[in-house]
């Protein structure tokens, strides 16, 4: 019996514990750079800054885009542009505890990270039409 517990404690274990992301494969994106505000929005939060920047794909989805040289960004802010990169999760860990702050929240008693997914930008250009 104790066996079976140990197992089954075991297989738990493995299966709540984040899996070793591989390293992202770099990859070419296409999609309308558009300069986003801040707001009150998690794509906000996990741009960590004022104003950010999103590549918008044909399918609607936004990814927010990390680096880049800003004169550039601005540049090419709401035109179609290739993006070469790839994909990242980023942990966003709040400074100190402020109950004033505006940030995602989990449950209480849950660690205070907040996790999001951006796309860390090596090369921009405009797209070719």
């Amino acid at each position: 019996m104790k066996h079976i517990l140990f197992l089954i404690s075991l297989f738990c274990f493995v299966g709540l514990r984040p899996a070793h992301a591989q390293e992202a494969q770099e990859g070419t994106l296409t999609g309308k750079l558009v300069r986003k505000p801040w707001t009150k929005t998690t794509q906000s939060y996990c741009a960590q800054g004022s104003d950010y920047y999103v590549l918008q794909l044909a399918s609607g989805e936004e990814l927010v885009l990390e680096g880049g040289r800003p004169k550039r960004l601005r540049t090419l802010t709401d035109r179609q542009v290739t993006v070469v990169g790839r994909q990242t999760s980023k942990v966003v860990k709040p400074k100190e505890e402020n109950p004033m702050e505006q940030r995602p929240v989990g449950l209480p008693g849950q660690p205070n990270e907040f996790t999001c997914t951006v796309f860390v930008v090596r090369q921009l250009r405009p797209a070719r039409n």
